[in-house]
């Protein structure tokens, strides 16, 4: 049975099932009709069968936790802990006399919103006709369209906050646009930078938040994102000046020596910090003059809560626009920054 063969048996039981039993579909003649003309093959032309999807890239899983909390939320909380503490010798004790220090602990709970997300898959009837027709499962590449948009606005979200629900007094975060983030300005671009001075201003800007985060290593940070076109400073050989002021050229690039640099600056603790490019960094920072993202990749840092992951509904006919529709449903949480000591943003780059 060819396949307008089997629409119009299947019209024909519609009509049956609507009408009381009664088809006139059925009498037209028109189910003796070939549908193999309308897609006709030339013997003379190639066609190439490999569909040449467009290029893309995501980067929220890569540079930050995601945390599953399961179901359609409105938001995700987590409590923050602080101590009373007295410095000095305050709880001293003596023969004649005691000084007793009260020690309080302090809970603080903070919620974050979680958005819910839809999506519509719509293939028309005659689309759906034509694909099958000639094999083709449409299906699955209109499928891929509703991730590649879910993952770019997962992307979104995680780097400049849930835009849309931001209000004056409550101002929705991102990884590369947190307020109150430790930030270290430079006083020159990298561009006017020398190597050297390159490798100065990131190790320092390490120690400064190790000083910060109260020398406590678990958080030294171990990513350090980039705008891609920095790129071509780092890659560019490490350059030596002499004593006399003459400059000479190394065969190692300031990437190079900066990783290994980094590495020496906290010795006893053996730091590695993974330098990975991400694009949403070439309008960030103050005045839109460029930001590093310093940071320890933990989920006790930050992350990512996810209601629900992308997940697909009922593919169901519409008589009314004559498609087929199915639906995609996904929670997805503005970013949970828990110790902001652990970021550090490096400006004016």
């Amino acid at each position: 049975m060819t396949l307008r063969e089997e629409y119009i048996q299947r019209e024909i039981n519609k009509e049956k099932l609507f009408n009381g039993g009664r088809s006139l579909l059925g009498k037209t003649g028109f189910s003796a009709d070939d549908a193999n003309s309308l897609f006709l093959s030339n013997g003379l032309e190639y066609i190439d069968p490999t569909l040449h999807k467009p290029l893309y890239r995501y980067f929220a899983l890569r540079d930050i936790p995601h945390m599953m909390v399961g179901g359609a939320l409105e938001t995700a909380s987590y409590f923050k802990t602080n101590y009373s503490i007295n410095t000095g010798d305050a709880s001293l004790a003596s023969g004649n006399g005691n000084v007793i220090t009260l020690v309080k602990a302090q809970l603080e709970k903070f919620s974050t919103r979680i958005q819910p997300r839809e999506y519509m898959l719509e293939i028309g009837h005659i689309d759906s006709l034509k694909a099958k027709q000639v094999g083709f499962d449409v299906m699955s590449l209109f499928d891929e369209g509703v991730r590649h948009q879910y993952n770019l606005e997962k992307d979104n979200i995680a780097y400049n906050g849930l835009v849309e629900f931001s209000v004056t007094d409550r101002p929705s975060e991102g990884l590369i646009n947190a307020k109150d983030v430790p930030t270290t300005t430079l006083e020159k671009s990298l561009e006017d930078m020398t190597g050297t001075e390159i490798v100065s201003a990131i190790t320092g800007a390490i120690l400064e938040s190790y000083s910060e985060m109260a020398f406590d290593a678990r958080y030294l940070p171990d990513r350090l994102l980039v705008d891609p076109a920095i790129y071509k400073k780092l890659v560019l050989p490490l350059a030596v000046i002499g004593e006399s002021g003459a400059t000479a050229t190394t065969g190692v690039s300031v990437l190079q020596y900066l990783k290994q640099a980094i590495s020496n600056t906290v010795a006893e603790e053996n730091i590695s910090v993974a330098i990975l490019p991400l694009p949403y960094l070439a309008t960030a920072g103050e005045a839109g003059k460029g930001r590093m993202v310093l940071y320890k990749y933990d989920s006790d840092v930050l992350r990512l809560p996810i209601g629900m992951d992308l997940t697909r509904g009922a593919t169901l006919f519409d008589i009314s626009s004559v498609s087929t529709k199915t639906l995609y449903t996904a929670f997805i949480g503005e970013l949970q920054i828990l110790r902001k000591v652990a970021i550090r943003y490096i400006d004016n780059i």
